[in-house]
């Protein structure tokens, strides 16, 4: 309230100073005074030099307009923002058959997430990390019942789901016969993709970087609900 009174009193006496001044100016202007034309014109001088001069500011204060994101430009810009935030940027040997680019973005905490664009979703862009379990928790799961195994997956889907990501569950037996491939001696393997799709229409570095940071978060709701559902069979099962 203070601050208000005091702002319409100065908007008060400013008025009258105003008001004085042109009543002096046009008093003087009447009376024949030489000076009158010389305080006019620079009056008028300094007015419209300051408007060229707001203009000229206001002008440069502008934000320069941001690149439109397009199918065709997408690529290139991505890995702009990524290097911009200090994101690493790998581009994988192996690329999938079914898209037009495939990179995998490594953030400074070391988390990997897979950004590619499909041929069969062209106008989305997809977000993805992968959480493969331990070798330990591999035992704990393998050992835990059809009812527990159930119980985490349950957990993670919903995890993510409350933080409005999705996520492709595996559990399979690993195939032996694939070069390279570690077999593991158990029933069951698990690991967890955390899932997120961006309109390339609604994409811009903010929303890019938003969601790297929300696939993170998934990754971490997925890493503690392991933990905490692996701890808790634990102490239960012999190895």
């Amino acid at each position: 309230m203070r601050n208000f009174f005091t702002g319409l009193v100065a908007n008060i006496v400013y008025g009258f100073l105003v008001l004085g001044v042109g009543v002096m100016m046009a008093y003087s202007k009447k009376k024949g005074y030489e000076w009158v034309d010389y305080v006019l014109y620079g009056l008028g001088a300094a007015a419209i030099m300051t408007v060229i001069a707001v203009g000229f500011v206001g002008f440069q204060a502008i934000p320069p307009s941001k690149p439109r994101v397009t199918a065709d430009n997408v690529e290139g810009l991505i890995k702009t923002w990524a290097e911009d935030s200090g994101t690493g940027v790998t581009k994988p040997q192996m690329q999938m058959p079914d898209a037009y680019f495939n990179y995998i973005f490594t953030l400074k905490n070391q988390t990997p997430i897979s950004v590619f664009r499909l041929k069969g979703n062209p106008k989305r862009l997809e977000f993805h990390s992968t959480v493969v379990l331990t070798e330990e928790n591999q035992k704990i799961f393998s050992a835990m019942t059809k009812e527990q195994q159930a119980d985490v997956i349950h957990r993670i889907s919903l995890g993510l789901g409350l933080a409005k990501l999705g996520n492709g569950i595996v559990t399979a037996t690993p195939i032996s016969n694939v070069p390279g491939s570690v077999v593991l001696p158990f029933s069951r393997q698990m690991s967890v993709d955390v899932i997120k799709g961006i309109p390339i229409s609604e994409l811009d570095e903010e929303t890019f970087v938003r969601t790297m940071d929300e696939v993170d978060s998934g990754v971490a709701i997925v890493r503690a609900t392991m933990s905490l559902a692996f701890r808790k069979n634990k102490g239960s099962m012999l190895y």
